[in-house]
C-alpha cells in the first residue's frame, strides 16, 4: 500500500470513528431534557371533583428526522388515563423536542394519573379589606410513572433528575374579576422571583410560571411542594 493510499485509508477510518463517536454522544444526550407545560384555570381550583386539564410533555431526542424511533418508547411512559399522543416535533436551537399531549388530573384527594395536581385548601384571609378564598396547587408524579421514566433513561446511562426537568404552568384567570397569585422561587413571564406575593391577575389574563430546580427536585421526590397559590374574593 502506498503512503497516499494509507493516508486516505487512515482519514476514512478517522471519519468513521468520528461519526460513530458523534452518534453515541448524540444518543447519550438524546432525551436528557424534559419539559412539562401545564395549562390551569383558576375556577378549577375551587371545586372538589377531579378535573382534567391539558398539558404537553416535550422530551429531547437526537433529531426530529428520526422521531419514529422514539415515539413508541415515549408513549409507553404513560398509562391509558393520560391519553398520551404525539402531536409534533420542534427544533429549538440545537435541540430537537418531541411533543406529546397528555391529560393531567387536578384532584382534591385521590388520583391514579401519571401527573396529578392536588389542590391545597387554606383558610380564608383578609387582604385590603376583602376576604379571599385560598387554594394551592401541588404537582406530583405517580411512582409508577417515575419508575418507567427512570427505566428508559437508564438505557442511555441517565437518571430522571431536576437538572433535566422543567415544570411550567400557564395560570389563566377565568373568574369574573381579578385574582391574586403567590409563589416562591420561580420565574413569572420570564422574570425571576424569590417571592411572588399576591400579584393581581386580571380577568382573561395569564401568567406563565416556571418552577425552580429546587421545586422540580421536590416534585420528583414526591414531596408535593406548593407550586403557586390562587386567591379569589368570596
Amino acid at each position: 500500500m502506498t503512503r497516499a493510499h494509507k493516508t486516505t485509508g487512515d482519514a476514512m477510518q478517522t471519519s468513521k470513528f468520528l461519526k460513530v463517536t458523534g452518534l453515541i454522544a448524540t444518543l447519550l444526550l438524546g432525551g436528557c431534557r424534559s419539559v412539562f407545560e401545564i395549562d390551569t384555570y383558576s375556577s378549577d381550583l375551587f371545586v372538589d371533583k377531579n378535573i382534567d386539564t391539558p398539558a404537553q410533555m416535550k422530551v429531547e431526542i437526537p433529531t426530529c428526522t428520526d422521531r419514529s424511533e422514539y415515539e413508541n418508547k415515549i408513549i409507553a411512559l404513560f398509562d391509558a388515563g393520560s391519553r398520551a399522543k404525539i402531536v409534533g416535533c420542534e427544533e429549538q436551537g440545537m435541540s430537537s423536542m418531541l411533543v406529546v399531549s397528555i391529560a393531567v388530573e387536578m384532584a382534591s384527594e385521590t388520583s391514579s394519573r401519571d401527573l396529578i395536581l392536588f389542590r391545597e385548601k387554606a383558610p380564608d384571609l383578609e387582604h385590603d379589606g376583602r376576604v379571599y378564598e385560598v387554594r394551592g396547587i401541588k404537582p406530583v408524579f405517580s411512582s409508577s410513572f417515575i419508575q418507567r421514566v427512570n427505566s428508559l433513561m437508564e438505557q442511555n446511562l441517565q437518571k430522571f433528575s431536576y437538572d433535566n426537568l422543567s415544570i411550567q404552568f400557564g395560570v389563566n384567570n377565568d373568574e369574573s374579576g381579578d385574582i391574586l397569585i403567590s409563589g416562591n422561587t420561580l420565574w413569572v413571564d420570564g422574570n425571576p422571583y424569590q417571592r411572588f406575593h399576591r400579584q393581581p391577575l386580571a380577568r382573561r389574563q395569564k401568567f406563565d410560571m416556571r418552577l425552580s430546580d429546587v421545586m422540580s427536585d421536590l416534585v420528583i421526590k414526591g414531596k408535593m411542594p406548593i407550586a403557586f397559590w390562587v386567591l379569589r374574593t368570596k
